[in-house]
């Protein structure tokens, strides 16, 4: 087992930080089993554990992100699985510790939005904070067929915006896909 510590920024007067556990070798060929800390320094000698992650598949950089006057914490890791399904999540750094992100109520604008016959299907989860827009596929109900051969009959589109550290959904809008 081996360790790296990687600064990732700061944000106000708290430096933000990768703690990576490599267990394995990595060869190249295959990876090794990885265990993600995110550690948020407190004090002079004082770190705070603010997150963990662990995957099979790759677990990409903590990233911090300028949205409108806010800065974001953006996570993000890849289940290693045999569709590669991404997985993001995004925090927020209060004086009061991390606070998460709920895409609750944006998912659940987009989902009234599609046709009675249609659901929302996409094999990631991707929200587009740097555009300010949940996209999510659409495909028909009752298929015969897997969803992955399947899908893609249309695209429901969510603008949001964020208020004090909550997403507040636009009017969503379906578009069907003509092939």
């Amino acid at each position: 087992m081996r360790t790296e510590l990687r600064e990732v920024g700061e944000i106000g007067s708290f430096a933000v930080y990768d703690l990576v556990y490599f267990n394995g070798e990595d060869t190249g060929e295959t990876k090794p089993v990885h265990l993600r800390s995110v550690l948020v320094k407190v004090g002079p000698d004082s770190f705070r554990e603010v997150h963990v992650q662990e995957t099979l598949g790759a677990v990409f950089p903590t990233e911090i992100m300028q949205v409108g006057q806010q800065r974001v914490i953006k996570l993000k890791l890849e289940d290693g699985g045999m569709y590669h399904i991404v997985y993001e999540d995004y925090f927020f750094l209060t004086s009061g510790g991390l606070q998460r992100l709920d895409f609750g109520p944006v998912i659940a604008a987009a989902e009234r939005a599609v046709p009675k016959d249609e659901f929302t299907y996409q094999p990631t989860t991707v929200y587009g904070l740097d555009t300010l827009a949940y996209s999510i596929g659409t495909e028909k109900g009752g298929k015969n067929i897997g969803a992955k051969v399947g899908c893609c009959d249309g695209r429901v589109e969510v603008p949001f915006k964020i208020e004090n550290g909550k997403l507040i959904p636009g009017e969503a809008r379906c578009t069907p896909h003509f092939f």
